[in-house]
């Protein structure tokens, strides 16, 4: 599984799939407070905090 955090169309159907909404303006936050560095980002990073969130 690979997940870009920056193309909703790797991780939006892992979203649909166990029926969580997709909230851009969220997704969108936490992008801008934990993946400043790219580099130090990995896939399931973004994915896991936005399902905790949710």
């Amino acid at each position: 599984m690979f997940v870009n955090n920056w193309d909703p169309e790797t991780y939006l159907w892992i979203l649909q799939e166990i029926d969580v909404p997709y909230v851009p303006e969220e997704w969108n936050k936490l992008l801008a407070s934990y993946a400043r560095d790219p580099e130090k980002v990995n896939g399931t990073t973004i994915l896991g905090r936005y399902l905790s969130k949710m």
